[in-house]
């Protein structure tokens, strides 16, 4: 028995050809995007969920009469190795303003300024007093926080994805 072979020309093999190529680049980058935005979508679940835990760890600390900054370094050193169990990883910087003071706690990857002009090394924090509206500065990056006097406590985070 003979096979019958069919015989394309050129021009129809190119555009099988074509097509293919065309339909896996397209593939992979629809599949991309999706990595992506789900990547975004966990850091910012992430995020929300560092901000609203800490809204708990200062009330908790302020109900139970304990150390608020102790209380508040735990919580964000406990989160951060939370966030590091998960494959995830995320820098943060955090500002507590209390009774006029106002404690700079830096766990980013880099060094930040208070007010463009203090350094603040990374997993270093410093104390300031006389809290005022103020800035920080980190990978040449100007963030500006205002406080409302109105309130005795106060949080402020900056947090990055690495």
């Amino acid at each position: 028995m003979k096979l019958k072979y069919i015989n394309m020309d050129k021009k129809g093999q190119f555009y099988i050809f074509a097509s293919i190529v065309l339909s896996t680049v397209i593939f992979f980058t629809v599949i991309n995007r999706i990595v992506l935005q789900d990547a975004d979508k966990e850091f910012n679940y992430v995020y929300e969920n560092y901000i609203y835990e800490a809204n708990k760890v200062i009330n908790n600390a302020v109900f139970s009469q304990s150390n608020i900054s102790n209380q508040f370094s735990n919580y964000t050193l406990d989160f951060i190795e939370y966030i590091k169990s998960k494959n995830s990883d995320m820098g943060i910087s955090y500002m507590l303003i209390f009774q006029n003071d106002i404690r700079i706690v830096n766990y980013l990857n880099g060094p930040i300024y208070y007010n463009r002009q203090y350094l603040i090394e990374k997993s270093d924090q410093r104390l300031f007093r006389n809290a005022g509206n103020f800035s920080i500065v980190y990978n040449n990056r100007t963030y500006y926080y205002g406080l409302d006097s109105s309130e005795s406590i106060q949080f402020k985070a900056l947090v990055e994805k690495i």
